[in-house]
């Protein structure tokens, strides 16, 4: 199948290529056309974006909203979420809950790009773009958000040292109280480029962030408020009555994540899953997603805990995967890589880890809108167990018996994992050293060529192609791949697959198997949720692979 997915992602911007007035505060407004200059597509923007959501819907006998905010929900999260500063918003724990907090200019929805502070757009040509923000954007300490806190926002971050896919960004400068203008160093291949920039940098006022220690005391434009945090334990925030978004008319045209539902949300930090599920069991908390396999049946119809809950079963939008450090004498050893591969059972891999996880039979996951399903019926290292294999390729490569060194985030899973691709590998003749490490540390050594020779990883983003940013320059936009490859033809592979009119299911598939033919990846599991929650959760809303308490709707019946 070859579908144009990145003109479908183009195609529900908010605006077009020409230059809209700027209307009232609720009167939404949308261009002609979109960059792609597809007219009937951008029509069509205005009335998908408020729907365009992945839900996973909950049978019940109530239609979920009353019309009122439910009262109270505390959730459960397995890692601390280390500061409430506005970068980095989809690590750690961040993504449940930093994007209720902080706005962006444009929110992913689908893989599309739907307009979120801002209310239009306008590619001025091939290197400038206009960004036209609403004029009645207030954050919760009621400063009103101008231009100039949005070029503050966005020179902000990318001199924070966290402005990871920036390559495009020259600078950005006010043209009029609610107009920014970016410059960019070359015409942009897609929108996609472009995603940590505007879907991913949080606008904040400048006066606030003065007058604020945002690492633990956020003030953001969002529909909720930090009213109380205690770093590395718990977080508790509060529904804003002002919200600037809960005009009707805006809310129509925007995603359906900024839709406060609930009045109070608690997050409690609790790291081990068994000591979530007796806080489930004691009713502490109301929604936990990290409940292993084992303990799940309480909590499903016919269990203990039935009665009081539910399991809600939710494809993420990650994966987790193997990949190898091209850097390294055995990373670099094709031969040894696909003898790795075909050594493994990642069907008891996934079991091995714990929670939901679905065994791999290609590159990448179903949930991504640019996956192919019809790709798993290939025969490739991935759906295929064959140790004989492996210790064919075993005896091309230059291994003689050394111990590789493996690492990983010291998570439940991927500890699992990684216990369990050791005893797979030593039945193969590959002897291993596992080395679990937390995320400072992990990124700090992946940052060097030397001390590991392959990685465990979860690895995701709005979309596949956009998850492969790891092997090249120009979606890692960090002028330095994490895996140490370099691959020129890789990296043509990978840019023309990120380009406009060539950003379709058969070019991202010739970036795939070369990837696979060369030994780059290896992908273990699809991440999927299986979130316990209470029943008087009648549907709940998924953002990007996320749950979203926030916006999820709930019955007092």
């Amino acid at each position: 199948m070859n579908r144009n997915f990145l003109t479908k992602s183009l195609a529900v911007i908010l605006a077009g290529a020409m230059t809209v007035s700027m209307a009232a505060c609720g009167s939404l407004t949308t261009g002609s056309s979109d960059s792609t200059g597809n007219t009937a597509a951008a029509e069509t923007a205005a009335s998908d974006s408020g729907t365009a959501v992945s839900e996973a819907t909950v049978s019940a006998s109530s239609s979920g909203s009353t019309g009122s905010l439910y009262p109270e929900i505390t959730v459960a999260l397995p890692s601390d979420w280390k500061d409430l500063s506005p970068v980095n918003l989809n690590q750690d724990s961040k993504p449940y809950f930093m994007f209720n907090i902080y706005e962006t200019l444009f929110d992913i929805v689908d893989g599309k790009f739907v307009g979120n502070l801002a209310e239009s757009y306008t590619n001025v040509d091939d290197k400038t773009m206009d960004v036209t923000i609403y004029d009645c954007i207030y954050d919760s300490d009621g400063n009103h958000i101008t231009a100039d806190d949005v070029v503050n926002s966005i020179n902000w971050v990318h001199d924070s040292g966290n402005a990871i896919g920036y390559d495009y960004f020259e600078s950005v400068e006010k043209k009029d109280d609610y107009t920014v203008e970016f410059h960019w160093t070359k015409k942009p291949m897609s929108m996609g480029v472009l995603e940590q920039i505007i879907a991913r940098a949080a606008i904040f006022s400048t006066k606030a962030q003065g007058e604020h220690n945002f690492a633990t005391d956020p003030v953001g434009t969002g529909d909720y408020k930090v009213t109380k945090c205690t770093t590395g334990s718990s977080m508790t925030m509060e529904a804003r009555s002002d919200y600037w978004g809960n005009d009707p008319a805006i809310a129509a045209k925007r995603a359906p994540y900024h839709t406060a539902t609930v009045q109070k949300i608690n997050f409690q930090i609790i790291s081990e899953s068994a000591q979530a599920a007796i806080a489930l069991e004691t009713n502490k908390i109301d929604v936990c997603s990290y409940i292993t396999a084992d303990t799940l049946p309480e909590f499903q119809e016919g269990g203990q805990y039935a009665g009081n809950y539910q399991v809600i079963e939710a494809m993420a939008s990650d994966y987790y995967q193997i990949n190898p450090n091209g850097g390294s004498k055995f990373g670099s050893d094709e031969n040894l890589m696909k003898a790795i591969y075909y050594a493994l059972d990642n069907t008891s891999i996934a079991k091995a880890m714990g929670g939901s996880y679905i065994p791999a039979k290609a590159y990448g996951s179903s949930f991504f809108y640019d996956y192919d399903k019809s790709w798993e019926s290939e025969s490739n290292y991935i759906n295929t167990y064959d140790p004989a294999k492996a210790k064919e390729f075993l005896s091309k490569s230059n291994y003689k018996g050394e111990t590789l060194q493996m690492i990983g985030l010291s998570t439940e899973a991927v500890k699992n994992a990684m216990q369990m691709i050791q005893v797979q590998l030593l039945q193969v003749g590959i002897n291993v050293n596992i080395n679990a490490y937390d995320q400072n540390t992990m990124e700090a050594t992946m940052g060097s060529k030397d001390g590991w020779d392959f990685v465990v990883s979860l690895t995701g983003g709005p979309s596949l192609v956009k998850s492969l940013g790891g092997y090249g320059n120009t979606i890692n936009a960090d002028n330095n791949n994490k895996y140490w490859v370099s691959d020129d033809q890789l990296q043509s592979l990978l840019d023309t697959a990120n380009t406009d009119g060539t950003n379709d299911q058969e070019h991202l598939k010739a970036a795939l198997d070369y990837i696979m033919d060369k030994g780059y990846g290896y992908v273990i599991a699809d991440a999927s949720s299986s979130i316990v929650a209470t029943k008087k959760l009648t549907k709940m809303f998924m953002r990007e692979g996320y749950y979203t308490v926030a916006a999820s709707t709930y019955s007092n019946n």
